[in-house]
């Protein structure tokens, strides 16, 4: 179920920032998304050959760079349409929402606009 965690935080922080006028990938943070940056870089290329997300930036096909590492400064990711059906209808996904609680994903919004807000 962490990995499902993990999936809703990230889709829900790109949702989010897609409101926003200008990406800042500190909604993707790891403390944001409370994992790893690997862990989060391996689910968000999942999620995008999956088609639930677009977007995104990687290095794959740069010689000897590592796989599914994503470019979060030079990509700008959205959720697809198919990626909000699944926000709204996967049994998995909904589960992992009521286990976070949006208590949760408003303490981890916060903790972003804190940040952005910050750098200005």
């Amino acid at each position: 179920m962490s990995d499902m965690k993990t999936i809703v935080r990230l889709l829900t922080a790109i949702r989010t920032a897609e409101e926003k006028p200008v990406w800042d990938p500190a909604y993707v943070s790891e403390k944001v998304l409370k994992t790893s940056e690997r862990e989060r870089d391996i689910l968000a290329v999942k999620l995008q050959k999956a088609g639930l997300i677009e977007g995104l930036i990687t290095t794959e096909g740069i010689d000897n760079a590592p796989k599914n590492t994503v470019l979060w400064e030079q990509s700008e990711p959205e959720v697809t349409l198919k990626g909000i059906e699944y926000m709204e209808t996967d049994s998995a996904f909904l589960k992992a929402v009521k286990e976070i609680g949006k208590a949760g994903l408003n303490v981890a919004a916060s903790i972003v606009e804190a940040k952005i807000m910050g750098m200005n």
